[in-house]
């Protein structure tokens, strides 16, 4: 049994489990895991994630709404002491998969290593990206890992960009629009 449900400081909550009647099972979450890409649609949230170019989302809708387009280019990335960024998009051999799925709950996980123009990596990401059967928003748990001597390099910008449709919007460590 998988199902959400408020957690209330100092109460009790109590579960039963009731088999027939007239109840109607909800569909579900609708998992297409194809060759370039995975698609999830959640009833009132549906988006892709590509596995290769990994762009964090590629497209999301809530209901009829566009609100992250598909195809576009930015992606999480890191900027080194020299100015020189690194990106998840770059990684030929990022791995993108399903590491969940039931009726009302799906993780995809991405990772890999952020990578320079060059191919020269900086660092290590892993991303999961969690959709609940009829809810219209994700949770998203970006892990960065730092694979490089920190006496040596030093990051000025770590970033899962997030294009709405139209912008791409961020933020500096105040939370101020950049």
């Amino acid at each position: 049994i998988d199902f959400n449900d408020a957690v209330i400081k100092d109460k009790t909550s109590e579960y039963s489990l009731h088999v027939g009647g007239n109840n109607t099972l909800a569909l579900g979450i609708l998992v297409t895991d194809k060759d370039d890409r995975i698609e999830i649609d959640a009833g009132r949230l549906s988006f892709a994630v590509r596995k290769k170019g990994f762009n964090f989302i590629d497209g999301l809708a809530v209901g009829r709404q566009r609100v992250i387009p598909a195809g576009h280019r930015a992606s999480p990335y890191t900027i080194d002491h020299n100015g020189i960024q690194h990106s998840a998009m770059l990684d030929p051999n990022a791995k993108v998969e399903v590491e969940y799925a039931s009726q009302h709950r799906v993780v995809i996980r991405a990772s890999g290593s952020h990578l320079s123009k060059e191919g020269r990596p900086l660092s290590r990401f892993i991303v999961r990206i969690t959709a609940f059967q009829g809810l219209p928003y994700l949770h998203v748990s970006h892990t960065f890992i730092i694979a490089e001597d920190t006496s040596k390099v030093r990051y000025r910008d770590i970033a899962l960009p997030i294009p709405i449709e139209g912008k791409t919007i961020a933020g500096d460590e105040q939370g101020r629009k950049i």
